[in-house]
């Protein structure tokens, strides 16, 4: 074992420890700092690392860097500021602290239950123990005895009703990672005979996509014509993968075919699709049906589609009244004859649902009781069970019976997308952290260049900005630990809320027209502040649960939305008399409010009046767009990928600017054409595989 300023090295067991401070490292780099430590401070290159450390002549110097980089951040101390590795430009690296190699058994202090002794007690131990041994034999069997007879009231419930097994944690705890790219590496899919991996990489707001042969790890790209390629399935027994080819305008399911690989042939185009597709999308095997997520005709909600290539029908695989909240992903069972899904409504955690194809039933399998969003299920090989991951644990259950069996890995495994290897392995991409900020665009569709200039950057926080008409800045971040309301104006930041939560998502942010007070949601829960106090009221008469709200300009009412399974309806609260009026019977999830306190919603292609019931058509992109802002002159949105749009409500001119980043939450400005919106960009991640098979407990999920 080997101590290092305030860490210990245990390379056996892969942990890094220091007090109370334990940290897992995986195999490779745990190897990595081990030959840090074992070489003192002499200079080490690049082909030392290479050479001794993954022990082969050539490691592309992007995959020393991320290392590098992850032990870094292993390596960081609360209370140790000193760089424990130091770069030498161009030549390598030194390891500068002082190594100190321990005994085993020196490495942490005593266990509390180990006496501590003085001079004096060890004069007087060896006689108790003289004594200790003296004990008649009799009394230590029947001392055993005793011990025996409580264990065996415990374990068969003689004592009272006994909760269920906490299944114990699982011996899946090493997990290095399998790619090395820069950037964001996710949706691992392997081909059915295990030949291939096929997984994206996201870099600076650009979307690769990678297929690699595993008998020997060559990877190679794939391309065409410059259009954004993502890797969706593979057809079953087969080397051909289904993908999703598309620009700024257009998007087309398509097939590569990867037998001649590293040569790979150009895509067969097989059906245009709308965007995004949430990465979910099958192919049959014998190539006559497709499978794929799209939204509901006049609604933001997704749900399954088939589609014959032979006679060019298709079907709703789940009706509206099914898809509360809307499907996220889906995942075929080997034997084509249920579908597996995640469903969505960003009110809490996600739930699974089976969808049995050979007679239509549908069924929901599993309420998840952590997991939100995320990507994470699959079938067992034999189609017996589906595979879903819930944060740090990951069940199996049985399709006939129901029975749910669950395997609990270490707290920090938190899988976002899975995919099950070979006898029990997994490869995981662990939970993608997004990078927000707020940014101020200037000049936004104008003739001048289009300046984007970062208000707050935040490592992890979730900035969720709002409308002001004041010139002030509100948004809702976790920068001090708890969700909370932000002000920003002149130069000055100021916490408005004290709400002290740190699990409930604070939603949009709207300034009253007067600036006396913020309207937000918590919780699905409408609530305000006085600015003049920052006193928070909340509002009785709503119900639990709104979609989208905003002030009228008199200040005294609040219209806003409701949505169920089969209703979306638009209301009116007045603040004076507490009485709620009925605006519309349809398009609450789409309602809009301009800047004169007009009420509108978006029916596809139309843009309706609540108060009149008039119609505009509008010319808007085929696929759905999000984050809308209505002025009296211009509807603002975005497609939450990288386009950002502005429709003349006059001239049906629309407008679009490419962004290097995904777009969130958006608010309009007053002055140069401007536009605040929250930017987003994923963290680097990696695809990681399981060095041990998992091994499953029965469990409730």
């Amino acid at each position: 074992m080997l101590k290092f300023g305030p860490w210990v090295l245990s390379p056996h067991q892969y942990l890094l420890s220091s007090g109370k401070i334990e940290r897992e490292l995986d195999p490779l780099t745990c190897k990595l700092l081990h030959y840090f430590l074992t070489h003192g401070k002499t200079l080490i290159s690049r082909e030392d690392l290479a050479k001794h450390v993954w022990e082969t002549p050539y490691v592309d110097d992007n995959a020393i860097y991320r290392a590098i980089s992850d032990l870094r951040k292993q390596l960081t101390h609360p209370d140790f500021s000193h760089k424990f590795i130091k770069t030498h430009h161009k030549k390598g690296y030194s390891f500068p602290i002082e190594v100190i190699k321990l005994p085993e058994k020196s490495v942490h202090e005593a266990p509390p239950s180990t006496p501590t002794t003085t001079p004096e007690a060890q004069k007087i131990l060896p006689s108790v123990a003289k004594r200790t041994r003296t004990v008649p034999v009799f009394l230590s069997a029947l001392l055993l005895l005793l011990v025996s007879i409580l264990w065996l009231l415990i374990s068969h419930g003689e004592t009272g009703p006994s909760q269920p097994p906490e299944p114990a944690p699982n011996s899946m705890t090493h997990a290095p990672s399998i790619t090395w790219e820069p950037g964001a590496e996710y949706n691992p899919l392997l081909s059915s005979d295990n030949r291939y991996l096929a997984y994206r990489n996201h870099l600076n707001g650009t979307d690769t996509s990678f297929i690699v042969r595993q008998s020997d790890k060559m990877k190679v790209p794939l391309f065409y014509q410059d259009k954004h390629i993502d890797v969706l399935s593979w057809q079953a027994d087969s080397d051909t993968l289904l993908t999703a080819i598309s620009d700024d305008e257009h998007c087309q399911i398509a097939t590569f075919d990867i037998s001649q690989f590293p040569h790979i042939l150009a895509p067969t185009m097989l059906l245009p699709c709308g965007r995004p597709l949430n990465n979910a999308a099958y192919l049959s095997q014998d190539g006559k049906d497709l499978y794929y997520v799209k939204a509901i005709r006049g609604l933001q909600k997704n749900t399954i589609y088939r589609y014959s290539l032979e006679t060019g029908q298709e079907q709703e695989l789940l009706a509206k009244h099914e898809v509360n909240g809307g499907v996220l992903h889906f995942e075929m069972s080997p034997d084509e004859t249920h579908l597996a899904y995640l469903l969505v409504d960003f009110k809490g955690p996600m739930r699974a649902g089976l969808l049995t194809l050979t007679t239509g039933k549908n069924q929901l399998i599993a309420q998840l009781k952590h997991a939100p969003y995320g990507f994470a299920i699959d079938w067992l090989h034999d189609s017996s069970a589906v595979l879903i991951a819930d944060k740090n644990r990951i069940s199996t259950i049985d399709i006939a019976t129901q029975a749910t069996t669950t395997a609990r890995l270490p707290d920090n495994f938190y899988a976002y997308y899975l995919e099950l290897a070979e006898n029990n392995h997994i490869l995981y991409t662990p939970y993608v952290v997004r990078h927000a900020s707020l940014i101020k665009a200037t000049n936004i569709f104008s003739a001048y260049d289009t300046v984007h200039t970062p208000i707050y950057q935040s490592d992890m926080h979730n900035y969720n900005v709002g409308s002001a008409h004041s010139g002030a800045v509100y948004f809702a971040s976790t920068r001090t630990g708890t969700h909370e309301v932000w002000r920003a104006q002149d130069n000055e930041l100021t916490q408005l809320s004290d709400l002290k939560d740190i699990d409930q998502y604070i939603g949009p942010i709207r300034e009253s027209y007067d600036g006396k007070y913020i309207l937000f949601k918590q919780s699905e829960k409408l609530k305000f502040i006085r600015l003049s106090d920052n006193q928070l009221f909340t509002i009785p008469e709503l119900p639990e649960k709104i979609c989208r709200y905003y002030w009228t300009p008199t200040g005294n009412h609040i219209i806003y939305s409701t949505e169920d399974t089969e209703h979306s309806k638009i209301w009116q609260f007045d603040l004076i008399t507490r009485s709620i009026h009925l605006l519309s019977e349809v398009g609450g999830r789409s309602l809009l409010v301009n800047e004169l306190g007009a009420a509108y919603y978006l029916d596809e292609n139309n843009l309706v009046s609540v108060a009149t019931g008039d119609a505009q058509a509008l010319n808007l992109p085929s696929y759905n767009h999000n984050f809308s802002v209505l002025t009296s002159q211009y509807l603002y949105f975005h497609d939450a990928i990288k386009s950002l749009y502005r429709l003349d409500l006059k001239t049906n001119e629309l407008l679009k600017e490419t962004l290097l980043f995904a777009p969130g939450e958006m608010a309009t400005m007053s002055i140069n054409n401007g536009l605040i919106y929250t930017r987003y960009q994923l963290s680097d991640t990696s695809i990681k595989y399981s060095s041990h098979p998992f091994t499953l407990h029965a469990d409730a999920l």
